[in-house]
């Protein structure tokens, strides 16, 4: 299902990181993407925003991944901890 997924969704994720890195580095932003643009000529313009919108995609998402697990184990154990000395 990979392969089937990823070429259809790969423009739009690679779309919003260029946006989001150029928004950080104070670039303007694309109205569209580039259509019929050489690959190397477009990582040549558009790839430091790209690499950097995915780079705070990958550090922003690794973090919120990590305070959800510890809160969801926090309240879990809470849960647990209230059920116990109720005597449920």
């Amino acid at each position: 299902m990979t392969m089937v997924t990823n070429p259809l969704t790969i423009g739009f994720w690679l779309w919003l990181a260029h946006q989001l890195g150029a928004l950080v580095l104070g670039e303007p932003l694309l109205a569209n993407a580039p259509q019929g643009v050489d690959p190397s000529a477009w990582l040549s313009k558009y790839g430091w925003p790209t690499v950097l919108g995915m780079a705070t995609f990958a550090v922003g998402g690794a973090a919120m991944g990590y305070v959800s697990v510890k809160l969801v184990w926090r309240l879990r154990t809470v849960s647990k901890r209230r059920q116990r000395r109720s005597g449920f």
